[in-house]
């Protein structure tokens, strides 16, 4: 690849670098050389030389312009959850307490219970990217946020209290005689005593639905139906509608044995 006369410095989009890249110019001719940031229309690379080389990113192959404006992407600014205020700004770097973001101000560090599941994701496409390694612990602390995240496709449905109040939320499936629902992003385990009627005989049929899913996936049917069974609402054992029971969403997540949803 030519070198070619530095080119004035413009907006510095993002820095740091991704190592062992073999990159092509218009005229086929090749590169390995480490990413190193992008300015303006540059980009600018170090080979084995440990040279700088300003390269115009409109003289680089389709391929590698394509990974020049998915790493813009990636860098760029965007919305992190905070559990409050969502904060906008670029990722930074992960920390042994959370993610790094610098926003207009002074970097923020966004706690990693706090993070979305696209906030994960975001991190986890940025490593891979840019083809470092994720620093060490940070697996560990995604499959904590993975426990506490609804499973991928859950439905999404009105629920009625035995009072008739309402809300909205996501269905995870049942743990022991609860629901476990998703509203705004936390988990609550809702006593199923506490559902309507319809709402319970709903939980019902979603346990049937994975007992046999799960039969016919080849999981031991001592297995599934123990844990179906230990799932079902109150008095549905013996195909008997259960009958009305006190109850109404409030409460705080985790709040006890069983943590029920507010609805205001």
């Amino acid at each position: 690849m030519k070198l070619t006369r530095l080119l004035p410095l413009a907006l510095l989009v993002a820095g740091g670098p991704a190592f062992g890249r073999t990159w092509t110019n218009d005229e086929g001719q090749t590169l390995e050389a480490d990413f190193v940031r992008l300015r303006g229309p540059t980009v600018y690379l170090r080979g084995e030389d440990k040279k700088l080389v300003p390269a115009p990113l409109n003289r680089l192959s389709e391929a590698d312009q394509q990974w020049v404006e998915r790493y813009k992407e990636l860098s760029g600014p965007r919305e992190w959850a905070t559990g409050g205020e969502p904060v906008r700004g670029r990722f930074e770097l992960v920390r042994e307490d959370g993610v790094s973001v610098s926003g207009a101000g002074d970097p923020v560090v966004v706690p990693f219970a706090k993070l979305s599941p696209a906030d994960w994701q975001h991190v986890e496409a940025y490593h891979t990217h840019l083809e470092r390694d994720l620093p060490d612990g940070f697996a560990a602390k995604r499959r904590e946020a993975k426990a506490a995240e609804p499973p991928e496709n859950a439905p999404e449905r009105e629920w009625t209290d035995a009072r008739g109040r309402k809300i909205t939320a996501l269905y995870g499936g049942a743990k022991g005689k609860a629901a476990l629902l998703w509203i705004q992003g936390k988990r609550y385990e809702y006593p199923l005593a506490k559902l309507s009627p319809d709402d319970r005989r709903w939980v019902a049929q979603q346990c049937l639905q994975q007992l046999m899913a799960d039969l016919r996936g080849g999981v031991s049917a001592a297995t599934s139906i123990g844990t179906t069974v230990a799932a079902r609402p109150p008095g549905l054992e013996a195909g008997v509608p259960p009958g009305e029971s006190e109850g109404e969403f409030r409460g705080e997540p985790g709040g006890g044995e069983y943590g029920a949803a507010p609805i205001e």
